[in-house]
This record gives C-alpha cells, structure tokens and sequence, in this order.
C-alpha cells in the first residue's frame, strides 16, 4: 500500500520540464513553468483579475462537460474496470485557464483514500494539438511506477507503438512526474523519449498567484507555442513526419478541447495579446528571418504576394499575415514568438500546402 501526505491545497508548483529524444535526431529542451495542484472538491475561487489566470472546467478534461471534473474521473475509472468510492479525494496537476485560453499535454489526477492517502489509481490524461485526448488507468507500484502500452498519437515523429513508464511523486515538498518511451516495448532498455516535470508546491494564496502569473505571464499560450516551435524546429531538421491515425478514444472520454478553441464562452480576451513594437529589433529580426528562410527547404509568401525561401514548388508555403507583429514577437524570443505569432493569426500555412503547425511535443509523446 502506497499512502502519501499532501503539500496545503491549492498549490502553484513551480518547476522545469525538460524532454530528451534520442535518434535518428538527438534533441533535447529545459523550460521553467508553473502548474497548479488543486483538490477536485475544492477547486480554487479567486475573484476580480486573478479570476483570469485560474479557472478550471470540465469542459478542458476528460467525460461530459455539464458534469463536475470528479465526477468525470470517478465516471471513467467505473468504465475502465475499477470502482472507486464516492468520498474519494481526487488530487488534479494541471494547467489553468489564462485569458479563457487553455492547453494541458497532461494532466495527472490522483484518487486517493481520503482517510488513509492511500493511492487507489492514478489517471493519466494526455492531450495533443490536433484537439484528441485520452487517458490511461494506472495503479502505480510502491515506488510510484507504472507501466502501460502507447495507445495515442501525440508527435509526428513517433507513431503508436511501444510502452511506456511512468513514475509520479507526491508529497508536501516536491512534485514530480517523469515518463520513458520505449518503442520496442521493452521498458528496460534506453529510452526513446524522456518528459520529466519537477516543482515545488507552494500554497496558491493572491499574492503568490499574482506573483507567480507576473513572473510567467500567459502560462498555457506559452506552453502552446513552445510545443509548435519545438515541432517546427525539428521539422526544419528534417526529421520524418509519420501520419496520424484514426482515434478512438476509451471509454468516459469526450473530445471537446481544440488547441486553439478552448476557450470561455464569456471570455472575450484574445487567446495572444498583441506584443510591443520594436522596430529596431524587429528589423534586424526580419533580416535574419530572410537569411534563414533561404536555407531551410521551405517558401515564405509575404502579404505583397512574393514569395521568397529556399524550398522548390513541392515545399510548404508560410504566408505572413501581420509582418510588424510577426517580427516583433520573434525578436523578443525566436522560439517562443514563433509559436506565438502562429496562435495569433500573425502566420498560417498558405492554403494548398501542409505545414507542420498541429504538432504536439509534450509529454508524453
């Protein structure tokens, strides 16, 4: 039996995710973000402004979007084979809302024996940018493992085989989640591919809210534009795309969430605000970009309708749509800005053509 203590709840869990992907193209990225982890019964209520940067639906999670997330969870554990009572306390690690805008990669909800703490499952629930979701029942062992068959397409680069592990701490100081790939199916050899999350739990008041959202402003269109630059970069790279296929999710599933659509009915915030003007850095930005956009096997189709690039007629277009806010927001941070300005209408794939802007490569992949 498993049993663990709980940090005070509601927690901000600041930490570093970090993903190692071995052959045919090593890449690896470290990243500083802040999750939330919050009761199921007593999800957290701040008013005024914070209200913005900490809400929480069902509609962003798995099972029926008129129902309570608990309810849901316990729904989908009763559907997949275990039984768990009502008075479970159910323990979520997820992102929050941040304008009305949301993208979780995984969300991990432990169901625990509210008078032992004994862990009784935990519920794996992955998204990807292609608006699918899923989720895996797991009953870790005593050292917080698991280990489960691949059954979701997440990255273009992996398909669906192979299994994988995965290991979650919980307790007052310190929260961890880390996941391995195995693609041959053995979970005792090297790893594919490796997402880790560590943070520390702190007690989400309004100041350490306030604090936490000023240090990491629009925490989930960061996440979101991270994923979309990593993709591109490793597309640019050359790496094969492996087409995705037709899921079906389990039981206790819905598919409600779209990477760009999920958004609050009453929000009417724009999922990216518009970045701050910078001509100077925004041109030496533009310049570069031209440079680059020579040397990668891809076009670019500017708002006069030239097109400029390196690529042959067989390569994708990207057509720029807002060049001083797409200059802007790669001149603050390339990586970050580019996905950023795909999320603001700033850039699209020009129609006719493919571009690898769906692609998700957060955990697990």
């Amino acid at each position: 039996m498993t049993t663990i203590d709980l940090p005070t709840l509601p927690a901000l869990v600041s930490g570093t995710v970090a993903h190692q992907r071995h052959g045919p193209i090593d890449h690896g990225l470290k990243h500083e973000v802040y999750q939330w982890l919050v009761d199921l019964d007593d999800l957290p209520e701040f008013g005024g402004p914070l209200s913005s940067v900490s809400q929480f639906s069902a509609e962003d999670h798995l099972g029926d979007p008129s129902r309570s997330i608990k309810a849901n969870v316990i729904e989908f554990a009763r559907l997949n084979g275990f039984d768990l009572p009502r008075d479970v306390q159910i323990v979520m690690l997820a992102n929050a809302r941040v304008l009305g805008y949301v993208f979780d990669p995984l969300s991990v909800h432990w169901c625990l024996d509210r008078s032992t703490g004994e862990i009784l499952c935990v519920i794996a629930e992955v998204h990807n940018t292609y608006g699918e979701r899923h989720a895996y029942l797991l009953q870790p062992n005593d050292r917080g493992s698991a280990v489960t068959h691949k059954q979701f397409f997440v990255s273009p680069f992996y398909d669906v085989t192979g299994r994988y592990r995965l290991t979650f701490r919980l307790s007052p100081d310190r929260v961890a989640v880390a996941i391995t790939l195995h693609r041959g199916g053995d979970v005792q050899t090297k790893p594919d591919f490796t997402a880790t999350f560590t943070g520390r739990p702190r007690r989400a008041t309004r100041g350490s809210v306030l604090r936490t959202t000023v240090r990491y402003p629009l925490m989930s269109q960061r996440v979101s534009a991270l994923i979309k630059a990593h993709g591109i970069y490793l597309w640019a790279k050359k790496l094969p795309l492996i087409e995705r296929p037709h899921h079906e999710p389990p039981k206790g599933v819905e598919m409600t969430q779209s990477d760009i659509a999920a958004t609050s009915s009453a929000s009417d915030q724009p999922v990216m605000p518009l970045a701050p003007a910078t001509p100077i850095r925004g041109a030496i930005a533009k310049r570069l970009f031209i440079s680059a956009a020579d040397k990668v096997r891809a076009r670019v189709l500017w708002p006069d309708g030239s097109i400029t690039g390196g690529g042959g007629p067989e390569t994708p277009v990207m057509q720029l749509l807002n060049t001083d806010q797409f200059f802007a927001r790669i001149a603050r941070d390339l990586k970050i800005g580019f996905g950023e300005a795909y999320m603001a209408g700033d850039w699209r794939e020009a129609l006719g053509t493919t571009w690898p802007t769906c692609w998700s490569l957060g955990p697990p992949s």
